[in-house]
């Protein structure tokens, strides 16, 4: 739902694929489908379609100790985008929540970190602003797989421009940098499942949605500073009044999870 609505695009229907593996308690599978049905109403979608396979015990994630029988997804989404049609081109909450929470539920870390998933259905908040700011919403992606740090570098390599951030601004929750400081991650490459990264011509007004927990002015754009080949597009001005490279990571921090 969320790829579609950064495209400019209101999801009306959704396929769900399943695959079980051999062992799985009837009930974790019921309370996942409740949970999908729940999300599913939530946010006006149909789940229109599925399917099912089963693999033999073990062959699912292999990535729980002791192994857990599990539940992997996957889906696909269709829907129409508005008339005209407007998807943002970058050419003219709070960070790192959604993987802390499947990081510490997923290892069974002793950490009483209050962490929760970030997951949400955004349509609701992004899509109204593509009438309302027309022309003026020059960037959207959802942060999901390499989280900010990544959707960044690639709004920078499309629009060939350098942009700073600003360390201080960035949302960033307490527990999730306590996490990140005693593992070694950095919350900037930690996948989110309920946010938005978007560049408007005159940030527009957002709190009064209850899908927006927080909102930012975090970058500029050099505009006079073109990309060099090879060259770090994305920059950080650091608490200690530094200025670093934000690049792309060098593989992954955490196992894929979206």
């Amino acid at each position: 739902m969320n790829d579609l609505a950064v495209c400019g695009a209101k999801a009306v229907a959704i396929s769900c694929g399943l695959i079980l593996e051999e062992g799985l308690p009837t009930e974790i599978l019921e309370r996942a489908l409740a949970a999908m049905r729940a999300a599913a109403k939530e946010a006006g979608v149909t789940i229109a379609c599925g399917d099912t396979k089963v693999v033999e015990r073990g062959k699912g994630t292999g990535s729980s100790s002791p192994p857990l029988a599990s539940v992997l997804r996957w889906t696909a989404g269709a829907g129409p985008v508005g008339d005209p049609p407007r998807r943002p081109d970058p050419a003219h909450g709070d960070d790192g929540d959604h993987q802390v929470a499947v990081l510490i539920a997923r290892q069974n870390l002793a950490i009483s970190a209050p962490v929760l998933s970030d997951v949400a259905p955004l349509s609701d908040l992004l899509l109204p602003l593509l009438p309302r700011f027309a022309g003026k919403v020059r960037f959207m992606r959802d942060p999901t797989r390499g989280g900010v740090g990544v959707t960044l570098n690639e709004m920078s390599s499309t629009a060939n421009a350098r942009f700073t951030i600003d360390e201080a601004r960035l949302p960033v929750r307490e527990s999730v940098r306590g996490v990140c400081e005693i593992l070694g991650f950095d919350p900037l490459y930690l996948a989110n499942e309920g946010k938005a990264v978007l560049i408007v011509a005159g940030m527009p007004r957002m709190r009064s949605s209850p899908r927006c927990g927080s909102t930012r002015t975090d970058g500029r754009r050099r505009s006079s500073e073109r990309l060099q080949e090879g060259g770090c597009g994305v920059r950080m001005r650091t608490l200690a009044g530094g200025v670093r490279a934000v690049d792309y990571p060098v593989g992954d921090q955490l196992p894929r999870i979206c």
